[in-house]
């Protein structure tokens, strides 16, 4: 199993770079640790102080990394690779699963009441699909160590050999946790390729 991160940077209101330096910080360690790649969002007109152009942030990391594959297009009509498709999970080593999960809700009604268009009722562009509300929930990897070990094995078994992780507050604790994980669901044989 190899994991990567989808996210994006955010500036703090203090100190409106620090946000920004705090996430290439945590996107270079996860190289150091080992992740496969990273993905980062693109928001605009949120009022978040997100990326509205990851372009640049990702050209800042392209300099400064050498196996962290940084989300660039593939050449279509190749043999298939089980690595060049994920499956995305949000993700957070922690006891207390039910306040993680009250973030995570949190966190995405704020991204969903940001996407409606100022004055209306109802409507977003963010959308998801779950064949019932509970899946999202049991989807997640949220838990101990133990608990999501358990849904990384199922995952390998269904035949999943790439995760992108979205980490709930950029925590290092999971970063690092999951990095670990990561190398106990190792294959036996790995190739990493430069920005593959």
């Amino acid at each position: 199993m190899q994991f990567g991160l989808f996210g994006g940077a955010q500036s703090a209101a203090s100190d409106p770079a620090k946000g920004y330096r705090d996430y290439l910080d945590f996107l270079l360690e996860a190289e150091v640790l080992g992740y496969r790649g990273c993905f980062l969002t693109e928001h605009h007109f949120t009022g978040w102080g997100q990326v509205s152009s990851p372009l640049h942030m990702l050209t800042w990391l392209a300099a400064r990394t050498t196996t962290l594959r940084l989300g660039t297009a593939e050449a279509s009509g190749r043999a298939f690779d089980p690595m060049s498709v994920a499956v995305a999970r949000d993700a957070c080593l922690t006891e207390d699963v039910a306040e993680a999960l009250r973030r995570r809700a949190a966190g995405h009604q704020r991204m969903i009441d940001a996407a409606r268009t100022p004055g209306r009722e109802g409507g977003s562009h963010i959308l998801a699909w779950a064949d019932r509300p509970e899946a999202r929930t049991e989807a997640a990897l949220y838990g101990s160590a133990a608990a999501v070990e358990n849904k990384i094995a199922a995952l390998t078994e269904a035949g999943v050999h790439y995760v992108l992780l979205n980490i709930l507050g950029n925590s290092r604790e999971t970063l690092r946790g999951f990095a670990s994980l990561g190398q106990q669901h190792a294959p036996s044989v790995q190739t990493r390729s430069h920005r593959s």
